[in-house]
């Protein structure tokens, strides 16, 4: 019997899967406050069309976001939590989620990609039956042997055209620039 690949798993597989997750809040607290609606009268839906996400709850706020990557404590703490497929046809956020925000301890997810996908995530506020919002987070995941080691990014900074031609290879890169969802590092080698 062979392995079940990651990402299919149904669990978070160990401390190091957690780098393979992002962080996503989600801030419908102004929303319930500027329409004074009750959350237990409302649905809220997260869908993806390739259904190529899982996601998790956590007790991250948004001052300590990338605390499941720092602390081996919290690390150590999801590290065998089940995740839950976003789904095209979507998937109910539930009053554990609703709990965290109104505590005022969360309304971060944590979410994977299995497979390539530039379909994005929606977000559906529901009220019996009627869509009355929708929020989307473009998405373009690809595995990381297509991410670009050289990006020539002459034009958009400087204006100017010349410059290197992008996906340099190893040889030719005498810098290495990587991207993150929290920020850029710059690596001098």
């Amino acid at each position: 019997m062979g392995q079940v690949p990651n990402g299919l798993s149904g669990t978070v597989n160990g401390t190091r899967d957690l780098i393979d997750f992002f962080p996503v809040y989600i801030d419908v607290q102004s929303m319930l406050e500027a329409t004074n609606m009750n959350y237990v009268f409302l649905t809220f839906r997260l869908s993806q069309a390739d259904g190529a996400l899982n996601f998790f709850l956590t007790d991250l706020k948004t001052n300590n976001i990338l605390q499941y990557l720092t602390d081996t404590n919290e690390a150590l703490a999801y590290s065998s939590y089940p995740v839950t497929q976003i789904t095209s046809s979507g998937v109910t956020l539930g009053l554990d989620f609703f709990n965290t925000v109104n505590l005022g301890s969360g309304g971060v997810i944590l979410v994977e990609a299995w497979t390539n996908t530039t379909a994005p995530l929606v977000l559906d506020i529901i009220s019996n039956g009627y869509t009355l919002a929708e929020a989307q987070l473009p998405l373009n995941i690809t595995g990381v042997e297509q991410m670009f080691r050289h990006k020539n990014l002459t034009s958009a900074v400087l204006g100017q055209i010349d410059g290197p031609p992008d996906r340099l290879g190893d040889h030719a890169c005498k810098w290495a620039l990587s991207l993150l969802a929290s920020g850029i590092i710059l690596i001098i080698k």
